[in-house]
């Protein structure tokens, strides 16, 4: 009960595209004529989050002590992605897994718990909700959605580029029978870019 597609960023430089690398695989695109617009759209929206999440990068490398222009520099012809989520509306009838199952709670778990490999994740949710945190103290809480508002989970990456004085937020979706969708961003450096923690960080 969970289908996608992921949006490259060759949406909005197509010579981006290299079919031989499944890293950099053309995105796939509708007709347009049956969906006018939707390219253009889908790219200004890419491109949008790339310079919001550069800014939030510029922003912890700089509350972390670090050269904001040498880790920025890693991210030059990164493979960010666009991911557009879709969690159909479910029958009655469907069966929901025993370790999905949440006691005393309507919704189950749709989205197992996990890390993000990326930087950062910007993430939309629509007004249903179901982004969960952990909490510090191991709990598990609610990350309401906000109108004009994006949710922002650390990811592997940067907890790894930080030797670990950022942590990588552990999430979790949980959904009920209704529809429910979500657009997260995820900011990926580039494919040949080395990965390892900066000089001066702890």
């Amino acid at each position: 009960f969970k289908r996608g597609i992921d949006l490259g960023p060759d949406l909005r430089d197509p010579s981006r595209a290299d079919p031989a690398d499944p890293l950099t695989e053309p995105t796939p695109r509708p007709d347009p004529a049956l969906a006018p617009g939707w390219a253009e759209d889908a790219a200004a929206y890419h491109g949008a989050m790339e310079r919001m999440g550069r800014a939030l990068l510029r922003a912890l490398a700089r509350g972390l002590g670090l050269d904001a222009a040498a880790l920025g520099a890693r991210f030059e012809g990164g493979i960010s992605t666009l991911r557009l989520l879709d969690y159909p509306e479910r029958p009655a009838d469907a069966a929901v897994p025993e370790d999905a199952r949440l006691p005393g709670e309507a919704r189950s778990v749709v989205g197992r718990a996990h890390r993000d490999n990326g930087f950062v994740t910007l993430l939309w949710q629509d007004p249903s909700g179901g982004l969960q945190a952990r909490t510090p103290a191991g709990d598990w809480a609610d990350v309401p959605p906000e109108p004009g508002a994006l949710a922002v989970n650390f990811g592997r990456l940067l907890a790894d580029l930080t030797d670990g004085r950022a942590k990588a937020t552990e999430h979790r979706v949980l959904g009920g029978r209704a529809a429910r969708r979500s657009i997260p961003f995820f900011l990926e450096p580039a494919v040949d870019a080395p990965i390892a923690t900066p000089e001066g960080a702890r």
